[in-house]
This record gives structure tokens, sequence and C-alpha cells, in this order.
């Protein structure tokens, strides 16, 4: 009985070991044509990867400039929009105020309509008619 277990046992050991000889194998050959791509630039390709990458780094450099010069005038128009919000909202309401200055008869007005309103109403200058 223990040789039976023993047996099914080794052979999944030695299934298990094959297939990790076959991934070794596989990486190793991989290696192999990594480093053959490698040796096959020649220093003039490499040199124009340099430069390649030179120039894309002056491009990012010159992006992100643009970018913080933009973010900087963000801030400098959202102090002025405050400030013009502020201004505006001072005229609005002075221009409600003053609407409501010239619409609301004034104590003048009232005693002018108190003497034109019909024998008992009563006129007050919120301008209310009230009867007795």
């Amino acid at each position: 009985m223990a040789d039976n277990n023993w047996s099914e046992w080794s052979r999944h050991v030695l299934k298990e070991l094959e297939r990790l000889n076959e991934v070794s194998d596989q990486q190793s050959k991989e290696v192999t044509e990594l480093k053959g791509r490698l040796t096959s630039y020649s220093a003039e390709e490499i040199t124009t990867i340099k430069v390649e990458l030179k120039a894309q780094m002056e491009k990012d450099k010159d992006q992100e400039t643009r970018i913080r010069a933009l973010e900087t005038s963000g801030a400098k128009f959202s102090g002025k929009w405050a400030i013009l919000s502020i201004i505006g909202a001072a005229i609005v309401s002075g221009l409600i105020a003053l609407a409501f200055k010239i619409f609301t008869p004034s104590t003048a007005d009232a005693a002018t309509l108190h003497d034109a309103t019909p024998p008992g109403i009563e006129y007050r200058v919120d301008g209310d008619y009230t009867s007795p």
C-alpha cells in the first residue's frame, strides 16, 4: 500500500520537474534572443535612440513649462474674477435698492393718496387699503 502511494507521488513530482525544466529552457532561449538583439544594435542606432530620447525629454519639459504657465495664469484670473464678482454684487444690490426707492410710495405720496381715497377707506404707507 505504501509503495503504491509513493509511486503515484513520485509520478506527480517527476511531472512537475519536467514542467519546470521546460519553463527554464524557454526562458533561457528568450534571454539568448534578447542578448542577440542587443548586440545587433550598432553604435549609430544607439546614438540615434539617445538623440530621440533627449528630444522627447526636451519636448516634455516644454509642455510642463506651458502647463505651469497656464496654472499660474488661471490663479491670476481667479483673483480678478473674485474682485469683479464683489463689484458686480455691489452694483446689483444698489440697483435693487434704487428700484425699491423709485417704486415704493413715499410719505408725501401716501398723504396724496390718503386725500384721494374714498371716505371710509384708509390708506397706509405700506400701500394697503383697509376699510373700517
